[in-house]
């Protein structure tokens, strides 16, 4: 099962004590999670069972951002990299969202990160872009790519081992394809 990984912001006066306190009730019972200090205000969370646990925690984000009175939100991101911690800036207080959201209304993420793809290879990265359009079908982007369905299968895989990117989940698939799409600024490159 894959994880889901978070950063968040919490402002001073929240120790990591009590956001561990909050974590454990908000994802308890199989929702295991890791949360890592990466500066002084600034959290990385991974949830070891993925969107299921991070399911738990965004409908109890919004509950207790009401009950609680301290500044704190998050960003759903598609791997750990610190790089995207500075993207918390455009989060409104009390929200949890997901990078592709934020990337919406500031296109220059994607710009910004296009430098992830600079090791995987063209035909990689073709036929990453053409499975996401085929709703995640190996079958379908090798009808499209001319090419076995094996052969996708394969480019698939090894894409997500080297990026680190899970293309079974929207949010990170979405966020990859419109970081392809900024990388050939927009050009069509089916070979």
């Amino acid at each position: 099962m894959s994880q889901a990984y978070v950063y968040l912001y919490l402002s001073k006066e929240v120790g990591q004590d009590k956001l561990e306190k909050l974590l454990t009730r908000v994802l308890e019972g199989e929702n295991k999670y890791e949360l890592s200090r990466v500066a002084d205000e600034y959290y990385s969370l991974s949830i070891l069972n993925g969107y299921r646990g991070l399911g738990a925690l965004q409908s109890s984000f919004s509950a207790a951002s009401e009950d609680i009175n301290f500044t704190f939100k998050g960003i759903v991101v598609p791997t750990l990299n610190e790089r995207f911690i500075q993207y918390l800036k455009y989060v409104r207080k009390s929200s949890l969202v997901y990078l592709f959201q934020v990337a919406m209304t500031h296109q220059e993420i994607y710009e910004e990160n296009v430098d992830l793809l600079d090791f995987i290879d063209e035909y990689t990265l073709m036929t990453v872009k053409a499975y996401i359009e085929a709703s995640n079908s190996p079958s379908l982007a090798s009808y499209r790519l001319f090419v076995h369905r094996n052969t996708v299968t394969y480019r698939i895989d090894r894409f997500i081992q080297e990026s680190g990117f899970d293309l079974k989940y929207f949010s990170t698939a979405i966020f990859v394809y419109f970081l392809i799409i900024a990388k050939y600024n927009g050009q069509d490159f089916m070979l």
